[in-house]
């Protein structure tokens, strides 16, 4: 048996950070303060059990009370409540990336290798897999180790994708918002709805938004799947909450063409974000808001970050950017 890499990490106000420095500087540069966070003492458990169990650890790797370090890959700056990959990667994939560009052309083994970490840089921000569309489905129709001469249009993909590098980080700082919002949609008309709820209600909420979705195509669907659907995003905790919380109308509106159920319940959502962008504070603009949706091609395309459809993964990135 081989247990992999451990992360413990304790999320703690900046300004208790800085006195605890503080109290560390004034006991002679020490490093060791009065406070006895949670995940200092669950770590120290967690050793005397591997200690008592008889496993060996891994000390080169191991590291503690760290404001900076890596874990899978990713590089954490706890002052700043940040994430990505680290740095010094993303140069090197922004020079790769001008080199192929400067080239004109690839292989089909060069391309895989970019567009892995180029996947690997996203997921810190997943509304940016959007900017990739027609690069994984050409890429799978290549031959192996052919030359080939890279069309205009995946050119442009891989400038966006180098283009965004920069910003492909995390906030780990960020609030969840007091604010709910709910969302629907019919093939010629939508709504929304808000309601305010406790702080504890809208982090535990939070925690259940991390949901996969569910493929299903946007041209017929069949009953079979309709029904499918609506028994995969049955929830009796989310119909309790809409029972408890006090809710007002806040929009009301038709759409200039009618289309399909899908792209009216992501447009919905579009225009709830567009509305935070133009009329929240600076404070409200950065932090996380829980929307309830119940399509699960939506919550899908927006957790993902995009979709194979162009007609969704043109509408997924509005939401992710405000959250």
């Amino acid at each position: 048996m081989y247990l992999d890499d451990l992360l413990v990490a304790q999320k703690v106000k900046r300004k208790h950070l800085l006195k605890d420095e503080g109290q560390a500087l004034n006991a002679g540069g020490s490093g060791k303060t009065s406070v006895e966070y949670p995940d200092t003492k669950l770590v120290d458990e967690i050793c005397q059990g591997y200690e008592d169990a008889g496993f060996p650890r891994a000390m080169k790797k191991s590291f503690r009370e760290q404001l900076e370090f890596r874990a899978w890959g990713a590089e954490v700056k706890g002052d700043k409540g940040q994430v990505a990959a680290p740095l010094s990667m993303r140069r090197e994939l922004w020079k790769i990336i001008g080199m192929m560009l400067g080239a004109k052309g690839a292989t089909k083994g060069i391309l895989q290798q970019v567009l892995g970490h180029i996947c690997f840089c996203l997921q810190f921000r997943r509304e940016c897999y959007s900017l990739l569309h027609h690069c994984f489905k050409y890429v799978e129709d290549l031959a192996e180790g052919v030359w080939v001469k890279l069309p205009s249009f995946i050119c442009d993909e891989l400038r966006s994708v180098g283009c965004h590098l920069p910003f492909c980080r995390s906030d780990l700082r960020r609030r969840v918002s007091r604010s709910v919002v709910a969302t629907d949609a019919t093939p010629s008309s939508g709504g929304s709805t808000r309601a305010t709820a406790c702080t504890a209600l809208v982090h535990k909420l939070f925690k259940r938004c991390c949901c996969r979705g569910k493929q299903l195509r946007l041209d017929a669907l069949q009953s079979q799947e309709l029904e499918d659907e609506k028994n995969y995003l049955q929830s009796d905790v989310i119909d309790a909450l809409g029972e408890s919380l006090r809710w007002r109308i806040t929009k009301q509106y038709s759409f200039r063409e009618t289309s399909h159920i899908n792209l009216q319940e992501l447009r919905a959502i579009k225009k709830e974000v567009v509305d935070w962008s133009r009329h929240s504070q600076d404070s409200s603009r950065r932090s996380i808001h829980c929307m309830l949706c119940d399509s699960a091609v939506v919550i899908g395309a927006v957790n993902k970050g995009r979709s194979s459809s162009f007609k969704l993964m043109y509408y997924a990135p509005f939401y992710l950017t405000i959250s």
